[in-house]
């Protein structure tokens, strides 16, 4: 019985530790993607998902996003991009 106590006590300390991570996506198109962006990455977001997408920019390009993390107000994600071809 202790030995199951001592596992149970684990298991239900490590929980919360998993729900620090929040599987977000860099930029507008990723995000709406739901993150199957990495063979479509042809624009200046692309750095994050496939760098050699890269070589297919044109011309300027600049992006910025942001995201609230978790849903609290005050934490937020922002990333803002640009790049030259």
């Amino acid at each position: 019985m202790k030995k199951l106590l001592t596992i149970l006590a684990i298991i239900c300390a490590a929980a919360p530790a998993l729900a620090v991570f929040e599987d977000w996506q860099v930029g507008i198109r990723p995000n709406a993607m739901a993150g199957c962006y990495t063979a479509v990455a042809n624009d200046v977001e692309g750095a994050r998902w496939n760098p050699a997408g890269l070589a297919e920019l044109q011309g300027w390009q600049a992006v910025g996003y942001g995201k609230r993390l978790w849903g609290i107000r005050g934490l937020v994600n922002s990333t803002a991009t640009a790049g030259r071809a």
